[in-house]
């Protein structure tokens, strides 16, 4: 059921992520900017990264950073390459067919011991918000938090949860063309540490089998990758 999940949505989540950057229209030029002022109130960025120009130079700078998109590597690095589904699927495996849903599972189930509330939490999250541009629309643009609080209440550390989710959909819509995670800048998100990123290659990019992560249910993931790869054996 869940390699038919991800095979149905991926054509879908292609074309949200083409819909949520709306292809350099006007509307897609001041969400960026509005999630950029977002940002620095919240102190996502640091005072050096604030761009004190003027707002008409900022917003024709973004007019002419998206239309230079690469597209297609924009929506490719994006989408998950996912691995196998594994005999004890982690928590990961439901939620690795794009990367924003990937990191934002990560942060919110970050600190948390109970495997039901952070199923229950993460499940409430998405369906709030099944997209980035929905958490953008609500949470950072129109300041609403009720509905998130009343979704990941549970998990606790509301308000570090929502500076991390914001910056993670602020990377994913508006970062780089070719989308990668690290733990040292310019890859670094706010809030994803080393469980984040080394989670994002595994079940994002499919390279666990050649990693060796310290966190212990990563580790036995990357394990059994090993040994599936060293089979030959397909697996789903």
């Amino acid at each position: 059921v869940k390699e038919e999940v991800k095979m149905g949505v991926k054509e879908e989540v292609k074309m949200d992520v083409k819909e949520d950057m709306k292809g350099g229209t006007k509307e897609g030029v001041e969400e960026g900017t509005k999630l950029k002022e977002a940002a620095e109130e919240t102190a996502l960025q640091s005072p050096a990264a604030t761009n004190t120009q003027p707002e008409a130079a900022v917003k024709a700078e973004a007019a002419d950073d998206v239309c230079a998109r690469d597209w297609e590597t924009f929506v490719c690095t994006r989408l998950g390459t996912t691995p196998p589904t594994s005999p004890s699927p982690l928590l990961q495996e439901f939620y690795c067919v794009d990367a924003w849903t990937l990191l934002c599972c990560c942060v919110l189930m970050s600190r948390v011991s109970s495997t039901k509330t952070k199923h229950d939490c993460i499940s409430a999250f998405f369906a709030t918000y099944p997209t980035p541009t929905e958490f953008l629309n609500a949470v950072v643009r129109e300041g609403d938090t009720k509905s998130l609080r009343l979704a990941i209440h549970s998990l606790g550390l509301f308000d570090d949860r929502l500076k991390s989710l914001t910056a993670v959909t602020s990377a994913f819509l508006y970062g780089d063309d070719n989308f990668c995670v690290g733990l040292k800048p310019p890859h670094k998100v706010h809030g994803v540490g080393k469980f984040g990123v080394d989670s994002f290659y595994i079940f994002c990019r499919d390279q666990g089998g050649s990693m060796k992560p310290e966190d212990k249910a990563l580790s036995t993931f990357c394990r059994w990758r090993r040994q599936l790869s060293d089979s030959g054996e397909v697996h789903k």
